[in-house]
């Protein structure tokens, strides 16, 4: 298991549009201060798989650390009370809620069937 950080946007992005066709228009405060949201990934040991007859690539899932949060002001992009996208602070009880909403049920559901009743040992990235 460990956490990762995604930018929302690219600065530069490619779009290829059909003749007559407008591009969307991009949001942003600043090229220097983008977006960014923390992800919790979790993978395993790739191997054969002997129930499904196929190789189990390890990729367990990979789930966004955020909170909603109802907008406080009216904006031009959207209006008061719209349901924005914010960072949450990844403590101690929303660590340990991901793991078992999320990280437990993915293993549960993609593990080999071989391996699904000896123990699992989950090892966390502290770095």
């Amino acid at each position: 298991i460990d956490e990762k950080w995604f930018y929302v946007t690219r600065v530069t992005k490619k779009v290829i549009l059909v003749r007559g066709e407008e591009p969307d228009k991009r949001h942003g405060h600043s090229k220097s201060h983008r977006t960014k949201i923390m992800f919790l990934c979790a993978v395993a040991r790739p191997r054969w798989d002997h129930g499904r007859n196929q190789w189990f690539d390890g990729k367990l899932g990979i789930w966004p650390i955020i909170k909603m949060v109802p907008a406080q002001r009216t904006s031009c992009n959207r209006p008061k009370g719209t349901l924005e996208i914010k960072n949450q602070s990844c403590k101690r009880p929303v660590y340990t809620k991901m793991i078992c909403e999320n990280v437990l049920p993915a293993i549960r559901r993609k593990f080999p069937v071989v391996d699904r009743n000896r123990t699992i040992y989950i090892q966390q990235d502290n770095a």
